[in-house]
């Protein structure tokens, strides 16, 4: 996995979670279910691979520069998968119609918690995974028993 994809996976969820933030927008209830699939379909596979291998891999860095930023950053903002999937869990297309205004509201707060991550991920974290990873811009990415390794082609 290259840091690179991650930095192109950011620029899709912004744009998905743009369109979601100008749905709601709206004073009155408009259809965002296909919206908001999109968005968590692509977030959580996006939080997967950088929760699951980059912080994992840039924590056990050995340079103490890159090490500390993804500790800090994990204790920061790990907890944005389980938040996104509570919201989605707890706004269902007939609560969502019944109290817009606050569907509104809380997901304007979830949006904004996403693009805080996004911002210092691109700003900070991935500038300092560059340099600590060197040229090849990889993350080793494990492989299960029986899988080909995700890294090899």
């Amino acid at each position: 996995m290259q840091i690179d994809e991650l930095a192109r996976q950011h620029r899709d969820l912004g744009n998905i979670a743009a369109e979601l933030l100008h749905a709601v927008s709206a004073p009155e209830p408009r259809p965002v279910a296909a919206v908001r699939w999109r968005l968590a379909r692509a977030l959580l596979a996006h939080l997967a691979l950088e929760d699951s291998y980059l912080y994992p891999a840039l924590i056990g860095s050995n340079k103490s520069s890159v090490s500390g930023l993804a500790a800090s950053y994990r204790r920061e903002m790990g907890d944005l998968a389980p938040m996104f999937r509570n919201y989605l869990a707890e706004w269902t297309e007939l609560r969502i119609a019944k109290e817009w205004s606050l569907f509104a509201e809380e997901t304007r707060q979830i949006l904004a918690a996403l693009s805080q991550r996004i911002v210092r991920e691109d700003q900070k974290l991935y500038p300092a995974a560059r340099a600590a990873l060197g040229v090849a811009e990889n993350i080793p990415v494990r492989s299960s028993p029986g899988s080909q390794d995700r890294n090899a082609a």
